[in-house]
């Protein structure tokens, strides 16, 4: 909404962090600006996972699933790396539908 990705990069795991530059994550997620997508409402619902959370054979957690939002659904796929005992996101994919 705020189309300043300064805060968002910040939280990043440090490998996503020296990827991507705040200017360059704006140009990811280009198309949810352009199209004025609004992801606010996921706050408020919680998420569908596909399968459960769960820590791979590198050492990730990795989480699918989707928020049952309205009118469009939020599907997600994340990764997040554990970096000074915390668990912080390096794979992000979002994508919206609308539902039918």
């Amino acid at each position: 909404q705020r189309k300043d990705f300064q805060r968002f990069h910040a939280t990043l795991a440090r490998p996503m962090r020296e990827k991507y530059t705040p200017r360059q994550l704006e140009g990811v997620f280009e198309g949810f600006i352009r199209q004025r997508i609004d992801l606010a409402a996921i706050r408020a619902v919680a998420p569908v996972f596909r399968t459960a959370p769960a820590i791979d054979d590198k050492g990730l957690l990795r989480v699918e699933g989707y928020y049952p939002t309205q009118p469009r659904h939020v599907s997600f796929t994340l990764s997040y790396q554990m970096e000074k005992g915390e668990w912080r996101l390096i794979g992000i994919n979002v994508s919206t539908r609308q539902k039918r």
